[in-house]
């Protein structure tokens, strides 16, 4: 009989988290059952995986105090628990909430086990006190982590590094000629996608069409725009500018070889996807309240060689130059000189395997 692993969340406008977790959920081997409970709107992406998943409304949304929806969260957390009687619990998220921390401290004996990505911001730090409700943490790693200076950089004692997660694996990607006949996209070109994910929220919008707005309008290029499964419909232009193709698209690394070029923030997974995979990019670094480091993350790409980095409130004429250096021969060659000096191999894989070994008693 299989064992079930309950993987928790705290996604609600982003895909990070639930991400990483579907990374590792599709590395368990096969005497284990992942179940998810995620806040994240994008749980049918989850389904379409396979995976059983639960849901509960992020607090952004739910609409009530804030008391009220921690004691909810603990309640349906605890149910859910009882009900699957799992062999480990494995919790994604900076955001340790109260509910989760009810959970945790209520659930019968079980193995916890917290994957804590760092680059955290300094108003995250106090949920560092949470740390003793694990019996593993785990962090995955960060190309750029020497740029870290966080907060989870003073309690790293006892933390299992693993290397940086990826979904899917570079080598798995369709070839460039598969993945432009996938997408309908012509077999020559350039071809440029955005990116943008909707954790800009509201800003999403003037954000696209400014990006937008630097690179239609060029010869022989193709821009492919993809949209997040959790941004509105009937955001954007009712009709994309001419040479631009919209589509829905989730995970797009598969098809990644289609393009020669990609803008997109600098958020945890796309980052690694675009580097380790090889894409020249275009980081957006957004900076909002409660995000990571992702400023750090599109500055140690631009040092480094790997891609270039751009503020999201940057003017017109700044993303301008900055598209016409990410299609530069020149940039081109600095960064694959630069991907030479890179080793990887897939954290996703480590952190099931810690899971398997804790679950297992070990």
């Amino acid at each position: 009989m299989r064992r079930t692993v309950l993987f928790v969340s705290s996604n609600g406008a982003g895909l990070g988290h639930l991400t990483r977790q579907m990374a590792v959920a599709r590395r368990l081997s096969d005497r284990f059952r992942p179940v998810f409970h995620t806040q994240a709107h994008a749980l049918a992406l989850v389904r379409a995986a396979g995976i059983p998943v639960v849901h509960t409304q992020h607090h952004d949304a739910a609409g009530c105090p804030m008391d009220a929806w921690n004691d909810a969260l603990e309640a349906d957390l605890l149910a859910l628990g009882r009900r699957l009687d799992p062999a480990a619990v494995v919790v994604d998220s900076t955001a340790l909430f109260g509910g989760f921390a009810g959970f945790l401290q209520r659930i019968n004996p079980v193995p916890r086990v917290w994957v804590r990505r760092a680059f955290w911001s300094e108003e995250n730090r106090f949920f560092l006190d949470l740390a003793p409700l694990f019996d593993r943490i785990v962090e995955p790693g960060d190309l750029a982590d020497a740029l870290d200076t966080g907060p989870t950089t003073t309690m790293a004692e006892g933390v299992v590094k693993v290397p940086p997660t990826l979904l899917v694996d570079p080598q798995d990607r369709l070839d460039r000629d598969a993945a432009r006949r996938a997408l309908g996209l012509p077999a020559d070109g350039a071809v440029v996608a955005l990116q943008l994910g909707y954790s800009f929220g509201a800003r999403t919008d003037a954000l696209r069409a400014q990006v937008l707005a630097a690179l239609t309008g060029r010869a022989d290029l193709t821009v492919v725009d993809i949209r997040s499964p959790l941004e509105p419909r009937g955001n954007g232009p009712a009709r994309p500018p001419e040479g631009v193709r919209q589509v829905d698209l989730f995970p797009s690394f598969p098809v990644s070889r289609a393009f020669d070029a990609l803008i997109v923030p600098a958020g945890y997974n796309s980052f690694h996807e675009a580097v380790l995979g090889g894409i020249p990019a275009l980081f957006l670094a957004n900076t909002s309240a409660g995000m990571d480091r992702q400023d750090l993350r599109a500055a140690w790409a631009e040092a480094s060689g790997f891609g270039l980095g751009l503020p999201v409130d940057a003017p017109g004429q700044t993303v301008a130059a900055a598209v016409e250096r990410l299609l530069s021969p020149a940039f081109e060659a600095g960064r694959r000189k630069a991907a030479d000096r890179i080793a990887w191999s897939n954290g996703a894989s480590a952190i099931a395997r810690i899971i398997e070994e804790i679950a297992d008693g070990g």
